[in-house]
């Protein structure tokens, strides 16, 4: 299904052209929405190196128990596949793909799942703590991996869709590789497992804040011309 007609007055006809691609991103009127998932991507990247952090088990003199760290990591990757089928299963009950401003929602959602998760993961005073806020943290970041590749799909032009959904999974990469490799400095630097949360949590509350904005004011999937049919 189409949710509207939108006629873009590129160079060229049939947008082959880098230039076509970049001049659709400028008009379409829902360009920055190729940074939502990104956004999503920076503020999981921490995940990994604070879970690690979480779940290595040392004894008494400090030398790592390999068996019990490998049994916390694979509970804590089951702990995340569950918060990534949750999120986007509960909020799918709240979207409709005709009504594109209730798929950018449901992706703001997530950040904010996702941002207090964090919260929790810093103040998380042992493992069961952590793992329970991680499935907030996660559940988030799966609502916000699917409702925004939906809300590109819903909207964007055949002809420029595969480049779109590209550009996007490559702002994705590049984006969880910057935040994890920041994570990784930080937690060389000398910061804690709750410290390093804290500024995960920080970074996520500032980006989750800016999307607010940017949806509550009409912008991009929330914009009135895509949302012609809704009429509630």
């Amino acid at each position: 299904f189409s949710v509207r007609e939108l006629t873009i007055n590129s160079p060229s006809n049939d947008g082959a052209t880098l230039s076509d691609f970049l001049y659709y991103l400028d008009s379409c009127g829902f360009g920055l929405v190729i940074f939502l998932k990104a956004t999503a991507s920076f503020i999981w990247g921490p995940d990994d190196v604070v879970g690690l952090m979480f779940t290595t088990v040392r004894d008494k003199n400090g030398n790592e128990m390999k068996e019990g760290t490998s049994w916390r990591t694979g509970l804590l990757y089951t702990f995340i596949g569950v918060g990534n089928f949750m999120g986007p299963t509960i909020l799918n009950f709240f979207v409709k793909a005709k009504k594109p401003h209730t798929l950018q929602r449901a992706a703001w959602v997530g950040l904010v799942c996702a941002t207090v998760g964090w919260f929790f993961i810093y103040l998380s005073p042992n493992f069961g703590w952590f793992l329970f806020s991680t499935i907030l943290r996660s559940s988030g970041s799966g609502t916000c991996w699917t409702f925004s590749t939906v809300t590109l799909q819903v909207l964007s032009e055949k002809q420029f869709l595969g480049r779109i959904l590209a550009v996007e999974l490559s702002l994705l990469t590049l984006a969880e590789a910057s935040s994890s490799w920041a994570a990784g400095t930080l937690d060389d630097a000398g910061l804690d497992r709750n410290q390093l949360a804290l500024v995960a949590f920080v970074a996520a509350a500032v980006l989750t804040t800016f999307w607010g904005i940017y949806h509550t004011t009409g912008r991009g999937a929330a914009h009135p011309r895509f949302n012609a049919d809704d009429h509630d």
